[in-house]
């Protein structure tokens, strides 16, 4: 199947550079499309993950910290807006390498673009017709309308000028991303282990040897893969990425990242707050891990402490015999994956609510006969999420329901392969997949492992009432909550 439907639809013809959204992966098709996935995808790696860990740990201290100021006052607060400021200072902080402080800060300038970006509503015309030259080219709307790509993209450039106080906010992302890429490249001991560093380091020498599964991204609960040295028996470097490949991919990385997992996290809580039963299991859990002991061979290891992770050095007897320390465990890329539940409850999440509902497309690359469908090449096909992972005949009578052990180990293998499509599949699927999941859960543990979140007086019924933007879902109200200590 994955030579039948492809990447999504694109004009054949040759199209001029649009700076910041020509060379992504979303953009780009075939040869070039595989040359940068191929490059990408290793830096989404368990080991890179691990890598970025303590980079997300630092931004979800602040939003710890923000909770804490709300439980302390006794306030009920909306805490969609805390995790708005938490992905922003990640994705900020790991694509761009910029030290962003969105959470302390709701005026800054990055926030303040990004939510123009993401305001509008699919139902403003101009809004969805204008994205052909911003975001989604392939969306049914811009496909149908084609011919006026120009006038859509100009009155887009007005409106977002409109709406950011006289500056187009794309043209400050890309600018702030490509003054910290010359940065790097002139200075490389301003190297940091972040995703800029990872594509600016990516290379692939032998695009023969790559297969569709090296360029599927897998969730963390699948074996995990095999970490490859990209070098070939001739030792001939075949590409690395330039800086347009690094610009536009950063770019697109943010726009996924940064709206995306955010409203996961908030529809999660929502959930959580409506089910206390299933925040209070995911809380044991999380209780449990952190209390488990954790062996460490080596000089320096890692110990929990009220304040924080602080480091300890092995004594000269343990090192020179390399005898194991035991701790305490902690909340990292490996132990956040061994909680069971917090998986459960969060793909049950994005199974009711997938953030993106529009963005799975591809094009069939060859006529197709499916009896009563006939599907012609070169047809744009659009995947829909959510009345997809609401199918009574997919998922049950009760798929309407909130039910989590849809994804226990033994019921998750019953599920049909394509039925979840919330980060879509095959070799296109969400190449930063494992880095959401890894965000979310790292957040998501981190705060129940301290509060209680309650219903207040203005939460919104169990059925929220939806903002649909032009390809995201978000709560039309937010995520109104109490927070109490365990």
């Amino acid at each position: 199947m994955e030579n039948i439907f492809r990447g999504p639809e694109r004009r054949d013809k040759k199209v001029k550079r649009v700076e910041g959204f020509s060379q992504h992966l979303v953009s780009l098709r075939d040869k070039r499309w595989k040359e940068i996935r191929s490059i990408i995808t290793p830096s989404f790696t368990a080991s890179k993950m691990k890598q970025m860990a303590p980079i997300m740990n630092t931004a979800i201290d602040s939003l710890v910290a923000n909770v804490e100021k709300k439980c302390a006052a006794g306030e009920a607060f909306d805490i969609y807006p805390f995790y708005q400021g938490l992905t922003m200072d990640v994705i900020g902080r790991t694509a761009f390498g910029i030290q962003t402080d969105s959470q302390n800060n709701p005026n800054d300038p990055l926030l303040r673009s990004s939510k123009i970006l993401f305001s509008q509503d699919i139902r403003n015309p101009i809004a969805v017709l204008c994205k052909e030259g911003i975001i989604v080219r392939n969306y049914f709307f811009a496909v149908s309308f084609r011919s006026l790509t120009t006038l859509w993209t100009w009155l887009n450039r007005i409106r977002l000028m409109i709406n950011n106080q006289g500056s187009n906010p794309v043209k400050e992302l890309i600018e702030s991303v490509k003054a910290v890429i010359a940065t790097r490249r002139q200075n490389k001991e301003n190297k940091r282990p972040d995703l800029l560093q990872l594509m600016i380091d990516a290379e692939i020498d032998d695009l023969s040897k790559v297969t569709s599964d090296d360029l599927t991204a897998k969730d963390d609960t699948e074996v995990d893969e095999k970490e490859k040295k990209n070098r070939s028996s001739s030792g001939k470097l075949i590409r690395r990425m330039t800086d347009a490949d690094i610009l536009d991919n950063s770019v697109i990385f943010f726009l996924a990242a940064y709206e995306t997992t955010s409203t996961a996290l908030a529809f999660t809580t929502h959930f959580l707050i409506h089910y206390p039963e299933a925040q209070e299991k995911i809380r044991q859990e999380v209780q449990q891990l952190l209390e488990k002991p954790k062996l460490f061979t080596g000089r320096m290891v890692s110990k929990i402490t009220p304040n924080g992770i602080t480091p300890k050095v092995a004594s000269r007897r343990e090192y020179e015999r390399g005898e194991s320390i035991s701790l305490r465990g902690e909340l990292d890329y490996y132990s956040v994956n061994k909680l069971q539940y917090l998986d459960q409850v969060l793909q049950e999440s994005l199974r009711l609510y997938p953030p993106v509902y529009l963005f799975v497309s591809r094009e069939c690359g060859e006529d197709v006969d499916l009896g009563e469908i006939k599907l012609k090449k070169g047809m744009g096909i659009q995947v829909p999420s959510y009345h997809l992972h609401r199918d009574p005949e997919l998922w049950g009578t009760d798929a309407s329901e909130f039910k989590p052990e849809r994804f226990s180990p033994e019921n998750k293998s019953k599920i049909h392969p394509m039925a979840f499509q919330a980060f879509g599949q095959g070799p296109r699927n969400c190449v930063g997949m494992r880095f959401a999941y890894m965000e979310a859960k790292l957040a998501l543990a981190r705060l129940l492992s301290k509060y209680k979140f309650k219903i207040c007086s203005k939460t919104d019924k169990e059925k929220l009432d939806l903002k649909i933007s032009t390809f995201a879902i978000n709560p039309k109200r937010g995520i109104w909550t109490t927070a109490i200590p365990v």
